[in-house]
């Protein structure tokens, strides 16, 4: 596997498991849809959630741009479609890894 593959990979291992602590059921990791890729899905109670997961060695949170946020929703939409889903209320996460460990901004960006 290259190397930024494996290390994204093990990134999205450890916000797994974080969010399985936290009683988050997983549905789905590393979901790829025709319009993009999906790192995690989960159900947080009721709510469906989409875990966007980015790790940098400084501000992380910075990795998620307009233009990804955008692919994520084109994502999302198709994924909701294709498991008939359309109805469940859906919540966009973030989870970073940086320097300063790893950080959770549950809501952190809008469709």
């Amino acid at each position: 596997m290259p190397q930024p593959r494996r290390i994204g990979s093990e990134a999205e291992d450890q916000a797994a498991e974080y969010l399985l602590k936290l009683g988050y059921t997983l549905i789905g990791r590393r979901i790829k849809m025709v319009s993009g890729e999906l790192d995690i899905i989960a159900f947080h109670g009721e709510t469906l959630v989409i875990v966007e997961v980015k790790q940098r060695k400084f501000r992380a949170e910075e990795a998620l741009t307009p233009a990804k946020e955008l692919k994520i929703f084109e994502a999302t939409e198709e994924y909701l479609y294709k498991n008939n889903l359309q109805s469940k209320l859906c919540r966009f996460d973030l989870i970073v890894i940086d320097n300063e460990g790893l950080k959770h901004y549950q809501d952190a960006f809008q469709a």
